[in-house]
């Protein structure tokens, strides 16, 4: 038997109105009062994908995280809203509005980096205190966006826009693999893969039909930013986060040797030093 996976601190669940009234499971760690961090998933993950984080950090931090629309328990819409900044932008403002957060630092992962420069595109930095991208996605939607994702990722595209099933969880499969430097436990990747199998090929096919070039959102931010990003990653080129750190000269670049997409998973604990590193610059 597989030893399931388990959340070491209490947990708070709500549920969030996004954009077009779309429902969004958040789930809510930490004591209400502490500096907050607010901590979103890429394509096909969930919220507990931050297990590490929620359990080294809630004990002196409020943690939230959030499935996005058309992810885990939220609410998938059959429409075109996935392929819109100003949705994904109006769904992190409203969990940071709903959940009563105050100026939490934000932290973005693959995706979820494009999600948080929606947000600051829209939003501005007012309402956060700090920004951590972990290996993420500058573009989408062009051939410039392609060209800086790994091509053994690029090789898998296909199949998880198929809509067919045995191609869809074949190519699921082998993405959940992909994004560790560090092989997941048994239990991680089932759990992983149960996520990557809740997205739907056509929301997948939404989500990279939009166009979408987070450079200049970065560039005028003056909030401590941090950048995280492997040297094994298979999904996103390490030079296209090297590349982006030159853009931004303020920013604390955090290199993690030999992991992979998720330095959150493969590093944990380092990860999570430099998170609490981030979150006491901004206090």
């Amino acid at each position: 038997m597989t030893a399931a996976l388990t959340v070491d601190h209490e947990m708070r669940e709500l549920t969030v109105t996004g954009a077009q009234g779309c429902a969004l499971l958040v789930r809510d760690f930490g004591p209400r009062e502490a500096p907050a961090i607010v901590l979103v998933h890429g394509l096909g993950a969930d919220g507990l994908v931050w297990r590490h984080q929620i359990d080294a950090l809630a004990g002196e931090h409020r943690v939230i995280v959030v499935d996005l629309r058309g992810h885990g328990r939220s609410e998938a819409p059959d429409d075109a809203s996935y392929s819109s900044s100003s949705t994904w932008a109006a769904d992190l403002a409203a969990v940071l509005a709903q959940t009563g957060v105050f100026r939490p630092v934000v932290i973005g992962w693959s995706y979820g980096g494009l999600v948080v420069a929606d947000y600051v595109a829209a939003h501005g930095t007012d309402s956060i205190a700090g920004i951590a991208l972990v290996a993420p996605l500058r573009k989408v939607g062009t051939d410039e966006a392609f060209g800086l994702l790994a091509e053994v990722f690029l090789g898998v595209v296909p199949g998880l826009l198929a809509d067919t099933l045995p191609e869809s969880v074949a190519a699921a499969r082998t993405f959940v693999d992909l994004i560790p430097g560090v092989p997941w436990t048994d239990a991680e990747r089932y759990e992983r893969l149960g996520a990557a199998l809740t997205v739907s090929p056509a929301v997948r096919a939404a989500m990279f039909a939009r166009e979408c070039d987070t450079d200049s959102v970065w560039v005028d931010v003056k909030v401590p930013m941090l950048l995280a990003y492997g040297t094994a990653d298979q999904i996103v080129k390490q030079e296209s986060t090297m590349s982006l750190a030159e853009l931004l000269p303020d920013a604390t670049v955090s290199v993690y040797d030999s992991a992979g997409h998720s330095p959150f998973t493969d590093a944990a604990d380092r990860f999570n030093r430099d998170v609490r590193d981030l979150v006491a610059r901004t206090r």
